[in-house]
């Protein structure tokens, strides 16, 4: 687990994991801040990077997300005018985008953390070690609830 201090933590029980997320918590407990949580299955050399940047998709189609949004609309995959709403639409239809999936339930994250994605063998990461990263913000906007709005 990483947050903005690099503390790197090997932890091998979900316990300790919920312990080291309390204890994190417990010490910004005097600030008003919202936890994100992001898990990768791999240490990444650069870790917490959307995967439009990291399959490098710009340097060979600048065009890309245009192209991409265009389509989508005139598919009816995406009914959404705004930049924002067509990139979720296109990462949730699993196409490269700008934007970074994070969860407000750390446990979502360490899934992440320590499952491989759908598309390789259940076994694919197994050497590798796992990470969830922590982010504390002030202030996020999250289109699809309302409450943070």
């Amino acid at each position: 687990m990483e947050n903005n201090q690099s503390a790197n933590t090997e932890i091998t029980h979900v316990s300790e994991f919920i312990d080291r997320v309390r204890e994190l918590i417990d010490s910004h407990s005097n600030k008003k801040v919202h936890f994100l949580y992001r898990g990768e299955c791999k240490r990444y050399s650069n870790y917490c990077r959307p995967n439009i940047f990291r399959k490098n998709v710009l340097s060979t189609n600048p065009l890309y997300e245009k192209s991409l949004f265009n389509t989508m609309r005139q598919n009816k995959l995406s009914n959404n005018d705004s930049y924002l709403e067509n990139a979720i639409d296109a990462q949730h239809g699993e196409f490269p985008s700008r934007l970074l999936d994070v969860s407000y339930n750390c446990l979502t994250a360490l899934y992440f953390a320590v499952t491989p994605y759908y598309h390789n063998d259940v076994a694919a990461y197994d050497s590798e070690d796992g990470m969830v990263y922590v982010f504390y913000v002030d202030e996020i906007f999250s289109p699809s609830a309302q409450n943070t709005n």
